[in-house]
């Protein structure tokens, strides 16, 4: 196995490899198992299949000769969040990078990261704020209760029945 190959193949990020018309010739591991194929089934897809419905997700626009033509050499998307879809029918959300293998060579690339953790630890820190301004409140409300209580005069004892 090549160096680079091993190199990629321990990489927390999936990469495909794909062409102009979006044909996703190799990936490795980690891309894999991210998507839940493997290495021959995966090679045999069209990169839309790896998003929601079979069509690229929200945000990302399809490889095309027509496309690849108006975009800038290098980088064609960097760090974009999308829905990636799963072998089981499941979604994951990702953020994707693509690019091209050499600046005008007709191959390209996909960097996929899974966010499912970062959502996951972003909607508890969500609910966390949410208690602790629940909190927050609850305890204000009993300071002001406490403070009118004392703010409030007694009444003299003269006034008092006998």
């Amino acid at each position: 196995m090549p160096r680079s190959r091993r190199i990629l193949d321990t990489t927390a990020e999936g990469i495909v490899m794909f062409d102009a018309e979006g044909n996703i010739n190799s990936a490795n591991r980690s891309a894999e198992a991210l998507f839940g194929y493997d290495g021959a089934e995966l090679a045999g897809r069209n990169l839309a299949d790896l998003f929601r419905a079979g069509k690229p997700a929200r945000g990302v626009r399809p490889i095309s000769p027509a496309s690849i033509r108006r975009r800038p050499k290098g980088l064609l998307d960097h760090g974009r969040d999308t829905l990636g879809r799963v072998a089981k029918g499941g979604i994951v959300p990702l953020s994707m990078t693509m690019g091209r293998t050499r600046a005008d060579g007709p191959n390209f690339f996909a960097v996929f990261r899974d966010l499912t953790q970062a959502k996951k630890t972003e909607s508890e820190l969500r609910e966390a704020r949410r208690l602790a301004d629940r909190a927050a409140n609850a305890k204000a409300d009993v300071l002001a209760r406490i403070s009118h209580e004392v703010r409030t005069p007694l009444k003299p004892s003269s006034a008092l029945p006998k």
